[in-house]
């Protein structure tokens, strides 16, 4: 007990100082109905936090620095401007939980976020956890310690895993058997370091009385396994183009033995608290839909892990059967039930994750998860993007259909399964709040609390700026893409930033006076300001678009210069917190290395991942960090303008070599070191205001001139028809009146879509809104037909070589057909996409009228 009391005491000095921690006294006192429990008490001029375990004080201290000092902590900045003298409650505060467990993190933010971590960053993500109550956190790190000794008992060497274990951007998807030996070899010092840091990790949310999840055995083996057993059944698995990776048959005698002695390794190496994460099919499909074969497979992977462990608990990330819709229709109900009933209901504990999307949530799909305990999870980030959103109602709404439901099952915890630590501290805070007491009932109290917490003080600019922020990003669950200087560079159409954002950055920037020195004021004032100028961004490639057009010489190095100046002033503002530095994350990295060559490696694995993915996955993880734009976005930028400078002269540079260029460069500049501030340069207010005065008009009065408006036209609503598509894109989402570019109709290259528009209709065009944001074209031709059998082409675009944009492609067909084409069937015939293999289409509009432009 008083290790208990010492490790609740060491929390609130880590965050208080000495001074201040002096008067608490921890207690601790029983659950409440089987639930953790705190109160907090004045006696005797002390400050009396009691709670069933340290975590219970932990929250707390939390409740007590949010309702009576009007203070907060997040990992997106403090604020602990406390009062002085500390108030003393004057009646006794008293609060439970009504879920046994609280989770947190996902795989993948062990590759997103914490990769180069060391133990002082994680020493204070595990305060903050603990500050939140938090008991079942994912402890996933020094697993390649863990696999080695297991492998060099089974009689094989190091050597035999160097090309099994990934570099530290791609651990998680080498942990879930997605690729293998990626960003690697992974040097022996890396190792090692990993597998010390874990040990105090684990101390540490121990002495808390937190549960870690550790690592289990899925299947996936290296490939000098599948040599030394040629007769072994293994199948080889396939996960965006990565190579093959190797999953041992459940039926082989070897898998008991492979997974039991890893969990009996690990045990010696970290202990255990008899939970493990195992997740077989990570946006993989199994190798049979047989239902013995999956049955069996359940309990044999289940078995492996009770050998090493009998007490052991499965915790099982349910991503791969989100919705009957994903992973190609595999994951129905009927298989899915017939998986989950292998495992005992007291065997298996069931993550759900992205709650925060209805569409993505499968327990009232998959009927409350067969049984089983299972956890209630928002991921909220992914990628580690960087954006501003979060739906907050959806969240709140989702949850009360959830408890509300007689469909729920054992629900028995709530959860945060991030990707990445994002960059809405709001989003995280209202999960938090909604794991303790009754949750969340007043959405609109809750939003106005959190600000007072967050500042201490709200001045009347900064309220209003969080009035247009929650209305206009708090209520989308998705992100909105982020800045276009994030992909490749390009001649795109104008930009149209939402000029309420605008007016967001400039109430927020007039809350300075109050709040400057405010670690949470500074933090939301440059991110604000980076959302819109980071979308202001095509303003200046559309003038560059439309000097090179109209061969304007002169004017062509103007607007080339101007865009230059943007991108180095956007990465001035980037420069002012910590938060946004690219120098901190390559820092964190090369920490992990011994040697030069070690260190620069590291670094590799930090560039490639933010940029390329390693060149599979694309831009899924771009950053909008300082040091990305200036040593990286901008040099690209250079190469594109001395091309189309070129191509103005008259000489010939085709896209093939511009490609080879930037190739060249990206090259070199992952493969070298970068010198770039890890600590902030300049104050974030100064620099906000230098760039209010400079941008900020200009965008009001400059904003969406370029943007082409259309009307939606008559196919919103129609029947559409694939014969495919990809996950849950459908092709009604292609007529749904939505032009956003994540939304939409999307399939494997070639692909058509055909409208089905009730009836004869007289035509006069067409607008085709495709993905954008890279240097991708598309190609593809349009027909029509009165009867759907006999087809006109109406629309050439199979030469198309031209850069997509958000207006689309807009088809005037007068010309050619200056009295329309009767039709009722139209077909978008979907050909090539210059990026990748796929194709897609955001919105397919059809005119029955003149466009009038």
């Amino acid at each position: 007990m008083q290790e208990n009391v010492s490790a609740a005491e060491g929390l609130i000095e880590r965050v208080l100082g000495k001074s201040d921690a002096a008067l608490f006294e921890v207690e601790f006192i029983s659950q409440q109905d089987g639930y953790d429990v705190f109160e907090i008490e004045t006696i005797k001029n002390k400050i009396h936090l009691r709670g069933s375990n340290p975590v219970s004080v932990g929250r707390a201290l939390k409740y007590y620095l949010n309702e009576y000092c009007n203070c907060s902590l997040s990992w997106r900045g403090d604020n602990l401007n406390l009062p002085s003298p500390l108030p003393m409650p004057e009646s006794k505060a008293r609060e439970s939980t009504p879920f046994e467990y609280r989770y947190f993190f996902n795989n993948c933010v062990y590759g997103y976020s914490l990769a180069g971590w060391n133990w002082q960053q994680w020493e204070r993500m595990i305060d903050i956890m603990a500050l939140n109550g938090i008991n079942l956190p994912l402890c996933l790190l020094g697993q390649e310690k863990v696999w080695q000794e297991t492998y060099l008992e089974l009689g094989f060497d190091k050597d035999d895993l160097k090309d099994f274990f990934a570099g530290p951007a791609w651990m998680p998807w080498q942990w879930m058997g997605n690729l293998d030996g990626w960003g690697g070899p992974l040097p022996q010092s890396v190792i090692d370091k990993q597998a010390d840091l874990q040990k105090k990790i684990l101390s540490r949310v121990r002495e808390l009385g937190m549960k870690p999840v550790l690592s289990g055995f899925s299947g996936h083996i290296p490939a000098a396994v599948v040599s030394k057993y040629p007769d072994a059944e293994v199948h080889e698995l396939e996960w965006q183009g990565f190579g093959p990776t190797y999953l041992l048959d459940w039926q082989e005698p070897l898998f008991k033995q492979i997974g039991s002695t890893f969990i009996k390794k690990q045990k010696e190496i970290y202990g255990t608290d008899h939970y493990y994460s195992i997740d077989p099919f990570n946006e993989m499909r199994p190798p049979s839909d047989e239902p013995d074969y999956i049955r069996n497979m359940g309990k044999t992977i289940l078995n492996s892990m009770l050998e090493g462990d009998p007490q052991g608990t499965w915790v099982l990330m349910t991503w791969f059967c989100k919705s009957p819709q994903f992973d190609w229709n595999y994951w129905q109900t009927d298989i899915t039930e017939i998986f989950f009933d292998s495992i005992p209901n007291d065997k298996l504990l069931a993550l759900e994750l992205h709650a925060d999307s209805l569409q993505w949530t499968g327990w009232f799909r998959q009927n409350g998860w067969y049984g089983k305990p299972w956890i209630w999870c928002a991921i909220q980030n992914f990628g580690y993007t960087v954006d501003i959103y979060g739906g907050l109602p959806q969240i709140t709404d989702n949850y009360k259909m959830m408890v509300e439901s007689d469909n729920k099952g054992n629900l028995v915890g709530m959860g945060i399964a991030m990707e990445g630590l994002g960059y809405n501290p709001v989003v995280f805070e209202l999960l938090f709040d909604m794991m303790w007491a009754e949750g969340v009932h007043d959405l609109d109290q809750w939003k106005e609390k959190y600000l007072l917490k967050r500042y201490g003080v709200v001045p009347e600019s900064v309220r209003k700026a969080w009035e247009i922020l929650y209305s206009v990003r708090y209520t989308r669950h998705e992100r909105t893409g982020g800045t276009p200087l994030s992909y490749a560079p390009g001649l795109w159409d104008d930009a149209q930033v939402d000029v309420r954002l605008v007016n967001a950055w400039q109430l927020m920037l007039a809350g300075a006076e109050e709040l400057a020195d405010c670690q949470a004021y500074r933090y939301d004032l440059v991110n604000i300001g980076r959302e819109v100028m980071g979308l202001y961004a095509s303003h200046y490639s559309n003038a560059i678009k439309n000097e090179f057009y109209s061969k304007d010489v002169e004017g062509f190095e103007k607007a080339s210069k101007d865009m230059l100046e943007f991108i180095d002033d956007f990465d001035s503002l980037l420069a002012t917190n910590k938060h946004f530095l690219l120098g901190r994350w390559i820092k964190g990295f090369r920490s992990l290395g011994s040697t030069p060559e070690e260190k620069q490696l590291m670094e590799w694995n930090a560039k490639r991942q933010i940029t390329d993915w390693g060149g599979n996955n694309g831009t899924y993880a771009v950053k909008e960090w300082s040091g990305i734009f200036s040593s990286y976005t901008k040099p690209l930028w250079e190469i594109y303008l001395n091309c189309l400078k070129k191509r103005m002269q008259g000489e010939t540079v085709s896209d093939e070599q511009l490609e080879k260029n930037y190739a060249v460069f990206r090259k070199k500049w992952a493969s070298s070191h970068s010198e770039l501030s890890t600590k902030p340069v300049g104050c974030a207010v100064e620099v906000s205001r230098r760039l209010w005065q400079k941008y900020g008009i200009e965008i009001k009065e400059n904003n969406g001139k370029g943007i082409i408006k259309t009307p939606s036209g008559i196919a919103v609503g129609k029947k559409a028809e694939a014969p495919s598509w990809e996950n849950y894109r459908k092709p009604e989402y292609a007529v749904d009146g939505d032009i956003k570019r994540d939304n939409g109709w999307w399939a494997a290259a070639p692909a058509a879509i055909t409208i089905d528009l009730e009836k004869v209709e007289t035509l006069f065009g067409f607008q085709v809104y495709t993905y954008w944001g890279d240097s991708r074209y598309y190609q593809y031709e349009i027909e029509t037909s009165l009867d759907g059998e006999k087809w006109v082409r109406v629309v050439d675009m199979l030469s198309n070589t031209r850069q997509a944009g958000r207006n689309g492609c807009l088809h005037k067909i007068k010309i050619a057909h200056p009295e329309g084409i009767k039709a009722r069937y139209v077909r978008l015939n979907m050909v090539k996409n210059s990026a990748n293999g796929s194709v897609h289409v955001s919105e397919f509009k059809v005119f029955n009228s003149e466009i009038g432009f």
